[in-house]
């Protein structure tokens, strides 16, 4: 009798798989930093190669980025749309702010029936950190901006959806500095604090009027960024970070698959020799190789030898959705949305 193959997963796969429930259920915003790789193997009883191979993977489906060892929830939609949004931008901000708008005030709305008592608190103290600071003498644009955006991301979080997070994200980063210019003008300052008292109102009373009362918060600033010099401009702007080791090896490896150097189907040296053949550190090059993998370049087997099975990344997209249809709440809350 032939027994079907079993498929166990093991420490990485598991570790994989709980960090992206975490961040589809938009348990962690983005731009989030995550603890040392130290502290957060001994808080979760791991091993740090175990930690490292996980965040590969996560990498490559472009869901965290790494830096000098410290690594930071991405704000994956972001990126992904950064060239639209940067296109639109210079030309039709105000388009870009009713998307933002109506993104933030659905999520809200949607957020209605699932909010408990900790969502709620937490807006209402995010609520409560902005009126605070709208009662100062000459409040700054540029301290009240990030209340803001705390405020928006606290109230759209409540619905617990990965991807209206991220643009709701990435539409307010865009908008940060013609929002701080805005913030800064006396203009209506009693209409804008009065906006927010009624959300503190409204909030720990879990009141149905919340979406309307985010929208008039929104269309105030809407408002005020049409009068204000700097107008309705939206800035997509991505600042580039040195690559870290394994992202260079990443590199290396790629192209040699993608000219024939390591052609298709055949498997690849072991790691310690592959290492000397690239020039990069067998940690490095091991990383590289799940970073590949999860690209759909190549397969790993055993002791880790890697089979090369395509001559390119595939789209970026499709290793994003192959991401997301490992966690069915992600898809419930997406197709809810």
């Amino acid at each position: 009798m032939k027994f079907p193959e079993l498929k166990i997963p093991n420490a990485v796969d598991v570790l994989e798989n709980k960090i992206e429930s975490l961040i589809f259920s938009g348990a962690i915003r983005p731009n989030t930093n995550l603890p040392s790789e130290r502290r957060f193997a001994e808080d979760i009883g791991v091993s740090r190669t175990t930690l490292r191979e996980a965040f590969s993977r996560l990498r490559a489906k472009g869901l965290l980025r790494s830096h000098a060892n410290r690594h930071q929830i991405s704000d994956v939609i972001d990126v992904i749309l950064s060239q639209a949004f940067y296109g639109l931008g210079p030309n039709d901000g105000a388009l870009l702010f009713d998307i933002l708008t109506e993104t933030a005030v659905e999520m809200t709305r949607l957020s209605l029936d699932k909010t408990n008592d900790i969502d709620a608190q937490r807006a209402q103290l995010a609520a409560e950190r902005l009126a605070q600071a709208l009662r100062l003498p000459s409040p700054r644009g540029e301290d009240l901006y990030p209340l803001v955006y705390d405020l928006i991301l606290k109230m759209v979080e409540a619905n617990s959806n990965f991807f209206g997070i991220q643009v709701v994200h990435a539409l307010l980063s865009g908008f940060q500095n013609a929002l701080s210019a805005a913030l800064a003008a006396p203009h209506q300052i009693d209409v804008f604090r009065r906006s927010v008292d009624a959300l503190c109102a409204a909030i720990p009373q879990h009141s149905p009027d919340q979406p309307q009362l985010l929208r008039d918060l929104l269309d105030h600033l809407h408002d005020r960024l049409r009068r204000s010099d700097q107008g309705v401009v939206f800035q997509a702007t991505r600042t580039p970070s040195a690559p870290t080791p394994q992202e260079t090896a990443f590199h290396d490896l790629s192209k040699r698959i993608e000219t024939g150097t390591y052609p298709l189907h055949h498997a690849l040296p072991a790691i310690k020799d592959l290492a000397v053949d690239l020039g990069h550190a067998e940690n490095a090059t091991k990383l590289a190789l799940h970073h590949l993998e999860a690209c759909g370049m190549v397969t790993l087997g055993k002791l880790g030898r890697a089979t090369v099975i395509a001559g390119a990344p595939r789209d970026p997209i499709a290793g994003l959705t192959d991401a997301i249809l490992r966690q069915p709440l992600a898809v419930e809350a997406t197709f809810e949305f």
